[in-house]
C-alpha cells in the first residue's frame, strides 16, 4: 500500500478508536486499536496502535487535542524464519491541522532477507518493555498471489521477433479470469497514468466490492479459478470523472511505445490489478460493509476484530498480480483523452 492510503487507514482507526457503544460509566481500562495490512509487494509495513479513549464531550475535539498514539511499544512480527521488530516513525497530519501534528506508526522494514513470504504465518506482538504482563497479539497467514488468466499476457510475435500488449476496450464489458491462489476474498482495480498537461498523474477505477465468488460469469471453480465482470464503460465514466478537472485537450496518455523488441521498452502506462484478501481482513471488510453479507442495512452486524483481549481493530495480509494493457481508441475518446471520436464509438 502507498503511503498516502495508509495516512486514510489511520484516520479511521482514529475515529474507529471512539466506540459509541461503550459504557461511559464503566471503570477506565486500558485499551488499544491496532490495524496492520502485511503486503508481501512492499518494502515496509506499516502497524497502527492507538489508545482507545472514553469521551463525555466531543469525541472529535478529544481526538484532536490529544496525541493517541500509542508509543514506547514492543512490536514484533514472529515466522518459522524469521522476527522483525518495528521502529517507531512519524507521519504528518494530513487533516489540515485538525489533528495532532504527527501520528506515531511502527514500521517494518521487509527487504532483502527480511522480505516477507507468501504462504507464510507471521505473528504479530506487541509487549511494554516494564510491564511483562502486558501483551497484545494477532496473526495472519499471508496469501499467494492470484494468477492472471485474461486479460492475456504481452503477445509474441516469432515473425518479427517483437511484443506488445493486448488492447483493451472498456465501451463493452471486460471479463477477469483468475487462478485465485489462497486468498478468500478478492478486489479489482484498473489504473492509468495520465499527462494533464504539466505533470504525469494517475487516475484509478475500483476497488470492486469485495467478492468470494464469481460475480456475473461462469469459472472453473473446481480448478480454483475465480472471475469478475467489469461493467460496460465503467472505467471509462470513472476515468472521465477525473480527467474532467483538467483542461480539456490536454490530458492524454503517453504510450506511444506499442511494438518493441524488448519487453521492458513497451509503455507502462494503464494497469489491471487483483488484490487477493486474507480470511480476517475479507471478514473484516464485510463487517464493516454497511451491507454486510446481505442486503438487509437493519440486521445488527457483530464487530469483527482478530486482535487478542478486549483491543480492537485488524491484523490481516494481501496479495496483489497484475498486467499492463493498452487503452482501446473507444476507451480513450469515452474517457475524455485527448483525439478525435473514433468511427462507431458514440456516447
Amino acid at each position: 500500500m502507498k503511503l498516502g492510503d495508509w495516512l486514510c487507514l489511520l484516520l479511521l482507526v482514529l475515529g474507529a478508536s471512539c466506540n459509541p457503544e461503550v459504557d461511559i460509566y464503566a471503570p477506565e481500562r486500558e485499551l488499544y486499536a491496532v490495524y496492520g495490512v502485511l503486503n508481501p509487494k512492499s518494502s515496509q509495513q506499516l502497524v497502527s496502535v492507538t489508545k482507545v479513549f472514553q469521551s463525555e464531550g466531543d469525541p472529535g475535539l478529544y481526538a484532536a487535542t490529544n496525541d493517541l498514539s500509542a508509543r514506547g511499544l514492543n512490536v514484533e512480527l514472529h515466522s518459522d524464519s524469521t522476527v522483525l521488530r518495528a521502529n517507531l516513525i512519524e507521519i504528518p497530519d494530513s487533516m489540515s491541522g485538525l489533528f495532532p501534528l504527527t501520528t506515531g506508526v511502527y514500521q517494518f522494514q521487509t527487504t532483502g532477507a527480511d522480505v516477507l513470504k507468501p504462504g507464510e504465518r507471521y505473528d504479530l506482538l506487541i509487549t511494554k518493555p516494564d510491564e511483562p504482563e502486558f501483551r497484545i497479539s494477532a496473526h495472519t497467514e499471508i496469501p499467494t498471489a492470484p494468477i492472471l488468466i485474461s486479460p492475456e499476457g504481452p503477445y509474441y510475435s516469432a515473425m518479427h521477433q517483437t511484443f506488445t500488449y493486448p488492447t483493451i476496450d472498456f465501451s463493452e464489458e471486460v471479463g477477469v479470469t483468475f487462478r485465485r491462489g489462497t486468498g478468500i476474498g478478492f478486489e479489482i482495480r484498473v489504473y492509468v497514468k495520465f499527462w494533464d498537461g504539466s505533470t504525469e498523474r494517475t487516475a484509478m477505477w475500483g476497488p470492486t466490492p469485495i467478492f468470494l465468488e464469481p460475480k456475473r460469469c461462469q469459472a472453473d471453480l473446481a480448478n480454483g479459478q475465480m472471475c469478475r465482470i467489469i461493467p460496460k464503460r465503467s472505467v471509462t465514466n470513472a476515468l472521465h470523472s477525473v480527467f474532467a478537472d483538467f483542461q480539456p485537450d490536454t490530458v492524454y496518455v503517453h504510450d506511444t511505445v506499442k511494438v518493441a523488441h524488448v519487453l521492458d521498452l513497451l509503455s507502462k502506462k494503464s494497469w489491471l490489478e487483483v488484490t487477493c484478501v486474507d480470511s480476517a481482513l475479507t471478514y473484516y471488510l464485510y463487517a464493516n460493509n454497511p451491507f454486510g453479507f446481505g442486503t438487509n442495512m437493519l440486521i445488527d452486524k457483530q464487530e469483527y476484530s482478530n486482535i487478542s483481549g478486549d483491543n480492537i481493530g485488524i491484523f490481516g495480509s494481501i496479495n496483489t498480480t497484475f498486467r499492463y494493457f493498452f487503452l482501446g481508441s473507444c476507451s480513450r475518446w469515452l474517457a475524455g483523452l485527448r483525439g478525435a471520436q473514433p468511427t462507431g464509438c458514440d456516447r
